[in-house]
């Protein structure tokens, strides 16, 4: 489901940008479109272990169980 969700927005996007913007810059809007989608995915799994310790409890404090996926070694 989540990848279907990923690609209907690039779709959706790039649908958009080729009925907005003109022939001359199409390729333009859409290679920085494309760019800014993929330096968001990797900031986001870059970022993600120093963001963990404030989203999951591993400590056996609460939340821990809601997470066990997560507190695996």
């Amino acid at each position: 489901m989540i990848f279907f969700a990923n690609g209907a927005i690039y779709a959706t996007t790039t649908r958009h940008i080729d009925q907005q913007i003109g022939k001359e810059f199409n390729l333009i809007a859409l290679s920085i479109w494309l760019f800014v989608g993929d330096w968001g995915s990797v900031l986001g799994s870059n970022t993600w272990m120093y963001a963990q310790n404030s989203v999951v409890s591993c400590a056996g404090l609460p939340g821990a169980h809601a997470w066990p996926h997560m507190c695996l070694e």
